[in-house]
């Protein structure tokens, strides 16, 4: 099971990148279609939801609620998650490594330690995530890495002479 980072939810579902991230909107609606062609599960856990939704209206956000809950695999931040991300935030030296290496405040920290936490308990095979820090944050416990390039086969039509 391979778990989203809310940029990559982002990107693969909405379409929308920040400048420079343009290319990156394929990359991930490519990869999505390679996971569902593998029937590969993929999880958005409630945390991912919750930062993706915020900038809907009501009406949209309902929609994309239902259309996320439709296409994805939703795990709430539970209590054995919470025990789990109480555990990586509790290397202090460690956060502050990552707030004064990558410029992050403790609620991004947060955020992405409940991300880390569900993909974890949830048995996530890989979080895919374009931020530097989470590699460093997930300390070994679930690997972590970028979208993947995936090179899809075209189809070759020959004509005979």
């Amino acid at each position: 099971m391979i778990c989203f980072d809310t940029h990559v939810l982002i990107w693969g579902v909405q379409g929308v990148a920040r400048n420079g991230q343009e290319h990156l909107v394929a990359k991930a609606k490519q990869y999505i279609r390679h996971l569902d062609a593998k029937h590969e599960r993929i999880m958005v856990p409630a945390p991912v939801v919750g930062e993706y939704l915020i900038g809907f209206d009501d009406k949209d956000r309902d929609a994309q609620q239902e259309l996320l809950q439709r296409l994805f695999f939703v795990p709430a931040l539970d209590m054995h998650a919470a025990t789990v991300q109480a555990k990586i935030e509790g290397n202090k030296e460690l956060l502050r490594e990552l707030r004064d290496r990558f410029g992050l405040d403790r609620q991004q920290i947060r955020i992405d330690a409940q991300i880390l936490a569900v993909a974890i308990v949830n048995n996530a095979d890989r979080v895919i995530s374009h931020d530097p820090h989470m590699l460093i944050l997930a300390q070994g416990r679930v690997a972590v890495g970028e979208l993947p390039d995936i090179h899809e086969q075209m189809n070759l039509s020959f004509r005979a002479k």
